[in-house]
């Protein structure tokens, strides 16, 4: 079905899909508009926004009234019926992860030619640590290339209430809106490096700085999916979380991770009060890591599947699966690590990644499975990803 078809028939999806959204948005998760715009018929506009939970397109999609076309992950688009559906009827636009997709460049520009808007989460992944991903200036050519209407939407709370590595949503304030509208002749005025500026600093958010609190009896729950080296004697996979504290079981280490969002260390001369602190902390020490000759990382109870958008997935292996410096390895199925083009975590539990134009991803039956070291090991050893810079997500320089 053409591009343009589809648009024509996204009206259809906003009636159908407004309501729903509302109520999982408002009545499930407690969110909160605190602004909206009303786009004109015939007008056409990019809506550009911060990324903090797994479903920011239902929250945001309220806040307007008309449909637009959300910019997406690909692997959202696994097996042929899913991703047509999603394609077709709501305009979604695929992206790979870490990637310049050229494909999605220019369903955005068909989008815009045939007077529709663009939904785009221009990080490209949701929040970690309470800091902004690489943005790629690039995008500032192609608005005024096109010249849509620019709104800025910025998400508040979303880290506090739906941190990344949660098992169970936390009570708190989670709030967004249009903070900024700019037509085509004001930002034609600014250079290109002001209006990036301008995007960056109006989408950025640090729940932890709103002095808001999040409550839960199992706030550091598993923040092992997240961080895999303890602060205190470096040492991997030793960490284990609890409720609202998480222990190194090697020296004993007790940080809890507090309603305000930050660290607390119990029972160490320690200092780390951030998120952001520790996940540094870990970047370099992977990055200052001496490689050993045995096997980096092994994980049990996981699942192989080769993921090509709008193909159905297909099953290659379920087991234990082990990295070394030279080869993933899923029982007598071996991967070629020099061969990973690049890699992402999948909302917070799976891996996806692409080797010689396949893709594929892995999930885990262990709640506490944590993709992300595998993805930073990547960028540490001989890997198209790493010697082509490929990856500006998860690359080990500091954020």
């Amino acid at each position: 079905m053409e591009r343009k078809r589809i648009l024509r028939n996204l009206h259809i999806s906003y009636v159908v899909l407004k309501l729903p959204f509302l109520f999982i948005s408002r009545v499930l998760r407690g969110f909160r508009s605190t602004g909206t715009y009303k786009i004109a018929k015939g007008e056409s506009a990019m809506i550009i926004s911060n990324h903090q939970t797994d479903i920011d397109f239902m929250h945001i999609m309220p806040s307007f009234n008309r449909h637009m076309s959300a910019v997406s992950t690909d692997t959202a688009f696994s097996g042929p019926k899913v991703g047509k559906f999603l394609f077709n009827n709501f305009g979604m636009i695929p992206k790979k992860k870490g990637t310049n997709d050229l494909n999605t460049v220019k369903m955005m520009a068909d989008t815009f030619k045939n007077k529709g808007s663009v939904l785009l989460f221009f990080e490209g992944n949701r929040s970690y640590a309470e800091f902004q991903f690489y943005m790629s200036e690039s995008i500032v050519r192609f608005i005024k290339k096109f010249k849509p209407t620019l709104i800025l939407y910025r998400l508040e709370g979303g880290t506090g209430t739906s941190p990344r590595f949660m098992n169970k949503r936390r009570k708190g304030k989670f709030t967004g809106g249009v903070k900024r509208v700019l037509k085509a002749e004001e930002y034609l005025e600014y250079s290109d490096e002001e209006l990036f500026k301008i995007i960056q600093d109006t989408i950025r958010s640090y729940d932890s700085e709103s002095g808001n609190l999040y409550k839960s009896k199992r706030r550091a729950e598993y923040l092992e999916k997240m961080f895999f080296v303890c602060p205190c004697c470096l040492k991997m996979n030793t960490l284990e979380s609890s409720k609202n504290t998480i222990v190194c079981h090697n020296c004993g280490l007790e940080i809890e991770y507090t309603e305000q969002l930050t660290l607390k260390v119990l029972n160490k001369d320690l200092h780390l009060e951030h998120m952001l602190d520790w996940w540094n902390l870990q970047k370099r020490y992977v990055k200052d890591l001496e490689i050993p000759d045995d096997i980096i990382f092994e994980d049990d109870d996981i699942e192989l599947y080769r993921a090509d958008p709008f193909k159905k997935k297909e099953k290659l292996y379920e087991g234990s699966m082990k990295l070394s410096k030279d080869q993933l390895l899923f029982g007598d199925l071996t991967q070629e690590v020099k061969d990973i083009e690049i890699a992402s975590v999948v909302s917070g539990a799976r891996l996806s990644y692409n080797l010689k134009g396949e893709d594929y991803l892995i999930k885990s039956k262990n709640k506490r499975f944590n993709p992300l070291k595998y993805v930073l090991m990547f960028n540490k050893l001989d890997t198209v990803m790493r010697n082509k810079g490929l990856d500006k997500y998860y690359n080990l320089e500091e954020n």
